[in-house]
C-alpha cells in the first residue's frame, strides 16, 4: 500500500470542505434572483468535487484530474462573476 504524502492529505480535505460549502445554495437567503442554472451547476459541481475529494483520498489519477477540473470550473465561474 502506498504511502498518502501530507500535501494530497490536506488537498484532499480541503477539496471536501469547500466542496460541501457550496452544496446548501438554494437553501441559502437571497438566491431566489439566481438563475436555476447557476444554483444547480454549483450543486453538481459540488457533489462532483466531493467524488474528486474520494480520488485524492484513495490516491486515483483520476482523483487528481477530476480535481483539476472542478477547480478550472470554480476559478472560471468565480471570475465571470467577478
Amino acid at each position: 500500500m502506498r504511502s498518502r504524502p501530507p500535501t494530497v492529505t490536506v488537498a484532499a480535505i480541503l477539496m471536501a470542505l469547500i466542496s460541501l460549502l457550496g452544496l446548501p445554495g438554494p437553501l441559502l437567503p437571497g438566491s431566489e434572483g439566481v438563475p436555476a442554472v447557476v444554483l444547480y451547476g454549483g450543486i453538481v459541481l459540488g457533489i462532483v468535487g466531493l467524488v474528486a475529494a474520494v480520488g485524492l483520498w484513495m490516491l486515483g489519477r483520476w482523483g487528481i484530474w477530476l480535481t483539476v477540473v472542478v477547480c478550472v470550473l470554480r476559478a472560471s465561474c468565480r471570475l465571470r462573476r467577478g
